[in-house]
């Protein structure tokens, strides 16, 4: 009886814990609609980002994040791109951290996956030279960061001496404690791409040692598989993948077998 009653004392807290987490809308990624942060924010992010903005013509865009951050100079200044926008928008994350999980803060709305991540902490940088050159530096670095902050702040309904307690040690959240924080509106389960952008191929810059060369992927965020164009075929692509993994094998070497396989992780 005493085990009955535990079990069922267990399932009513169970199912309190997932009441709590508030179920948004299903979202799916259409030509155009969408713009993928997947990489760390740098200035090639910044201009991607401010060009698709600018140029937007919809009421929504939808942006999805999967990124573990970055500059804080590209952070801030697609923040006032935001800010300054008449769009409004809707925000997935299924992995936003540092960087990204500030920017995702200034999203009117704030969708994570059931089985998303974000993570907040304090900013990090070297510097060098005079120490009064230093000083400057960091103070400027800490009032662009006192302002971006000052919006989770209030999205999560802490005041700064909580919020910097909590980021202190790295908050790391999954659905439940970034709903208890407030860091998110909603969790959703059913997120898809259209199949037209499944099929396309979209061309990014591969640098080798030898040079350059274009991989292409999935116009669908979703997918990160890679593929490399076959010569003379312009409709015609192959796995990077595997061509990678042909290659190690063609060509091993005791001591390039690491950086191979690194190389072919990283894809």
């Amino acid at each position: 009886m005493k085990k009955c009653l535990i079990a069922l004392l267990t399932l009513f807290m169970t199912m309190g814990a997932f009441a709590d987490e508030k179920v948004g809308p299903s979202v799916q990624f259409k030509e155009g609609n969408f713009f993928a942060i997947t990489s760390e924010f740098n200035r090639r992010l910044l201009d991607n980002f401010a060009e698709k903005v600018l140029s937007y013509k919809e009421k929504e865009l939808i942006i999805y994040f999967d990124t573990p951050g970055g500059s804080v100079i590209a952070l801030s200044r697609m923040a006032q791109i935001m800010e300054s926008s008449d769009i409004t928008f809707t925000c997935v994350a299924s992995f936003a951290a540092s960087a990204g999980f500030m920017l995702f803060q200034h999203c009117n709305n704030r969708y994570l996956l059931a089985d998303g991540v974000l993570m907040s902490h304090n900013w990090a940088g070297s510097f060098s030279g005079e120490g009064p050159r230093i000083l400057t530096m960091y103070n400027t670095i800490q009032s662009i960061v006192d302002a971006l902050e000052a919006t989770a702040i209030k999205k999560m309904s802490v005041d700064k001496f909580e919020y910097a307690r909590l980021i202190n040690s790295n908050l790391w959240m999954t659905s439940k404690l970034a709903t208890k924080y407030a860091a998110i509106d909603a969790v959703i389960t059913n997120l898809s791409c259209s199949d037209k952008i499944i099929n396309q191929r979209n061309a990014t810059i591969e640098y080798t040692f030898s040079g350059v060369r274009f991989i292409y992927k999935s116009g669908c965020p979703l997918i990160q598989k890679t593929y490399y164009k076959v010569k003379g075929k312009s409709d015609v692509f192959i796995d990077a993948g595997v061509d990678l993994f042909k290659a190690a094998q063609k060509n091993y070497k005791f001591g390039n077998a690491n950086w191979i396989y690194m190389g072919n992780k990283n894809q």
